[in-house]
């Protein structure tokens, strides 16, 4: 579902909001420190892909701690917020189905994707429902938009997602 004017703005304080409560759980830091460190990892973050940090609050991107630069982003970023009916893993299933479609999608017609899942990263918030989307469980933050073209992220090789 996309978000209306209102709703994003609303979305974009909630996403604040939540990235300053993070912010102050050394445990989430050190876990989101592990994710993004520079070097020679191959299964977390690397530099390249963090981006600038942004001209304005709320920041329409997530603030890993490692961005470099400053830049504009648009006012009103296009959100959408990707519900499931419940909220078990059944749900969780299908809700990476369809997010795997959608960026297929949009990906075939030239469009960024990122996300701002701050809100759901709050134990707290998974058990509520936004009040702007009363379809559901919230599973993701989705920002769509078009921006420059970045370096392909690292994967882990494929013997090592192999299960017997």
């Amino acid at each position: 579902m996309f978000l209306d004017r209102h709703a994003t703005d609303d979305m974009l304080d909630y996403a604040a909001i939540a990235e300053e409560e993070l912010a102050r759980d050394h445990d989430y830091r050190a876990e989101l420190a592990a994710w993004t460190m520079p070097g020679g990892r191959y299964d977390g973050l690397p530099g390249y892909v963090h981006g600038p940090r942004p001209l304005r609050d709320p920041a329409p991107v997530r603030d890993f701690g490692r961005q470099e630069g400053e830049a504009g982003f648009e006012a009103r970023p296009q959100l959408a917020v990707l519900t499931t009916m419940g909220d078990r893993p059944g749900d969780w299933l299908r809700a990476g189905q369809a997010l795997q479609r959608v960026l297929l999608v949009a990906a075939g017609h030239g469009v960024s994707a990122s996300f701002l899942n701050q809100p759901l990263d709050l134990r707290d918030m998974r058990g509520r429902r936004d009040p702007h989307h009363r379809r559901g469980h919230p599973q993701m933050i989705i920002r769509f938009g078009y921006g420059l073209p970045v370096a392909r992220s690292p994967r882990r090789p494929a013997a090592e997602l192999e299960t017997a």
